[in-house]
């Protein structure tokens, strides 16, 4: 069978639509209704004591990528609020030197092997205002969060 050259461009074509719809997502954060399911169908499920653990041996990086003029800072886990594919950490540093006596960092598990701080926040006025967020979440978050 001998397909002409519109053909193979055609079907080149449909490849490369097919290739970009399946993988558009890969770097949004999926609304927070559809996370879950869409976890469980992949196959992609953790924990919250997963992520706990998880967060608790890496803090100490975690906060150095978020405050990188305050590395080697040593941090005080106070607790975590889970919302889906997110894990919202307070914690405290150990010295006044970052600043703020609390934040809370907005830690994404969308993709279990590659957890990524989305959002901080600070604790000013007995509650915590947001701080910083990765530019394409900027709306994705609220201004401000209760003191837990």
């Amino acid at each position: 069978m001998e397909y002409s050259d519109w053909t193979i461009i055609l079907l080149i074509a449909v490849g490369i639509v097919i290739f970009y719809i399946t993988r558009r997502g890969e770097n949004v954060l999926i609304p927070q209704g559809d996370m879950h399911s869409s976890m469980e169908s992949f196959g992609m499920q953790i924990s919250e004591a997963e992520r706990e653990s998880y967060i608790e041996q890496n803090i100490q990086s975690i906060a150095d990528e978020q405050f990188p003029d305050d590395e080697g800072e040593q941090w005080t886990i106070h607790g975590y609020s889970h919302q889906n594919a997110v894990t919202f950490v307070e914690l405290e540093p150990e010295t006044d030197d970052v600043g703020y006596d609390e934040f809370v960092f907005a830690i994404s598990f969308k993709e279990p092997s590659k957890p990524d701080v989305l959002a901080t926040y600070r604790l000013e006025d007995d509650e915590f205002l947001l701080l910083s967020t990765k530019h394409l979440f900027s709306d994705d978050f609220p201004q401000k969060l209760p003191r837990w």
